[in-house]
């Protein structure tokens, strides 16, 4: 038998309640035989100082628990650490193990994004199909340079590709890379670039493990403020609201959707954020002879 406690862990640092959030929220929504849970849990932030919730939430209070020690903290703290960490509230973006905190996002915004520099796009196509999101990198010249990322579009697929086509050959004289992934029409798109003369070298199709690199790149980059991003509202919500999908056997993860996010936006980002650290190709640098 397995009894595992825990404390609602902190929205700021997902990651380290990732296991608790995952197991409760199977508790909750897929349940399986010899799994149990027992749970006193505010639906609300509430009142800090209502004593009788105090008791409604803790069953030990006055047990094991100092009721001095609650007075303390509810003065102490705020209300919303309070509730989660005495009265075991969960906010409904508690309940995914996120990959990036909301404060760690924002600190990458940036009013002043970059103009010139290497350009890379991301077309990312949703796991069932319905919708494709179409990013961009760019990152300077320069040494050390930061890469800002943005989301171009997103589309649903219903009205077909064509304009995606017609969008990345207009641009693919001044970008590095274009890169493609998802099941559905990934290949399409690339047989249609590839029949507009788009240069095979040109389009990169990323393996699992290409991807799974990428996305944890990416997190990486944000929890270290190398990223800059000018607060677009859908991919704001795609890369803060969003859990963790696992990618393989070697530690590889990527976005997982959630009832209120939709992970191929911060998917597509990562994918353009990569390939603007690592590509080697600018058409806008001259040949020289011997080189």
């Amino acid at each position: 038998q397995t009894i595992l406690m825990g404390t609602v862990p902190d929205p700021d640092k997902p990651q380290k309640g990732e296991v608790f959030a995952n197991l409760r929220y199977e508790a909750h929504n897929n349940p399986y035989d010899g799994m149990c849970i027992h749970e006193w849990a505010a639906p609300e932030v509430g009142d800090p100082l209502d004593e009788d919730r105090w008791y409604e939430y803790n069953p030990s209070l006055g047990y094991q628990l100092l009721i001095s020690a609650f007075r303390k903290d509810s003065r102490g703290m705020p209300a919303d650490s309070f509730a989660r960490e005495h009265l075991g509230y969960w906010s409904e973006i508690n309940v995914f193990a996120k990959l990036v905190g909301e404060k760690s996002w924002k600190a990458c915004e940036t009013a002043c994004p970059p103009k010139v520099g290497v350009i890379v796009y991301g077309a990312k196509f949703s796991p069932d199909g319905s919708e494709v999101a179409l990013s961009a990198a760019i990152k300077e010249r320069r040494d050390n340079a930061v890469p800002h990322v943005e989301i171009v579009k997103v589309e649903q697929l219903s009205i077909g590709i064509q304009w995606l086509v017609d969008w990345l050959v207009e641009r693919v004289k001044r970008c590095s890379q274009i890169v493609i992934d998802g099941q559905s029409n990934a290949q399409e798109l690339t047989e249609r670039l590839q029949s507009a003369r788009v240069p095979k070298h040109v389009i990169v199709r990323p393996t699992a493990t290409e991807v799974g690199g990428a996305c944890g790149a990416f997190v990486s980059a944000i929890n270290e403020c190398k990223v800059t991003h000018f607060g677009q509202p859908q991919l704001t919500t795609s890369v803060t609201k969003c859990q963790k999908r696992k990618i393989g056997n070697r530690g590889g993860f990527g976005f997982e959707s959630t009832r209120e996010a939709d992970a191929t936006l911060a998917e597509a980002a990562a994918l353009a954020y990569w390939q603007v650290t690592v590509t080697k190709r600018d058409p806008a640098r001259k040949g020289r002879v011997g080189c």
